[in-house]
């Protein structure tokens, strides 16, 4: 009986740690990337166990190690047991991505954790602050030793996500990802822009004065046609040359007798 009573059984730890409570990462879904693509990388041709991936991708064979892997496979970015793990296929997804493509999968990752997955859809289109943000994490049952940390990294997968804001102690939670894609024009599409630009000025101003000089043309014909109308006489022009050795009586004639029929 004695031996029996000095039998000890094996103490099982809740999930969450020793601390128990609802499980988070204790890692950011940006660095929880940057290691799944170290991660891409180690097991590019095949499973590999702990005792490789914990060091090689990790840089701890001991609890920070473990504890960055179990961030990772609750982000869904790692799988296997601990002779055998390797990327996910989420996590190649993410790798290979153009940068158009890899926010839809960074929500997939985001929302893999389902206690991030519980506070965005209960704060989704709402500005809260962090301590509105806390008590629903212990709504959630996280341990209360924890909350602040899971606050913390619940912002910033957020952020990484591209799926909320922060100001100061002010977070907004939006309906859905905003792109972080930038257009950029380079130098020779924004030359040919100023360039097209210039030409449709020049166009426009050559346009204009054609339009100008027509109304003019237009205005000066009016005008003859309206001095004819009321002298009863057509508009008459004429050109004559000016001799240097004309004499001048002569001269004051031509231009007397040009005055005297209106012409000049």
């Amino acid at each position: 009986m004695a031996d029996a009573a000095a039998i000890t059984t094996k103490k099982v730890m809740p999930k969450g740690g020793s601390k128990g409570g609802t499980r988070y990462p204790r890692l950011s879904l940006g660095p929880a990337i940057d290691y799944a693509t170290k991660l891409v990388g180690k097991t590019h041709n095949g499973p590999q166990p702990s005792n490789i991936i914990l060091p090689g991708v990790f840089g701890s064979l001991s609890t920070p190690g473990k504890v960055k892997a179990s961030a990772l496979i609750q982000f869904g970015l790692l799988e296997g047991d601990t002779d055998a793990y390797q990327a996910t296929q989420l996590a190649k997804d993410v790798i290979a991505a153009p940068k158009d493509e890899r926010q839809e999968l960074l929500v997939r990752a985001f929302e893999n954790v389902r206690v991030f997955k519980l506070l965005y859809e209960t704060f989704r289109n709402d500005t809260i602050s962090k301590s509105k943000i806390r008590q629903q994490v212990l709504a959630a049952k996280v341990h209360l030793d924890n909350a602040d940390d899971c606050v913390e990294l619940f912002t910033k997968s957020l952020l990484d996500a591209g799926l909320g804001t922060e100001n100061g102690d002010s977070v907004t939670v939006l309906s859905g990802p905003v792109p972080k894609t930038k257009i950029v024009v380079g130098d020779e599409a924004l030359e040919e822009s100023s360039q097209n630009f210039e030409e449709a000025e020049d166009a426009e101003d050559s346009e204009a004065n054609s339009i100008d000089s027509s109304v003019a043309t237009d205005g000066t014909e009016q005008m003859h046609r309206q001095q004819e109308a009321r002298s009863g006489k057509a508009a008459v022009t004429v050109n004559f040359n000016v001799d240097s050795s004309l004499d001048t009586d002569k001269l004051q004639k031509q231009l007397a007798l040009l005055k005297r029929f209106g012409v000049i």
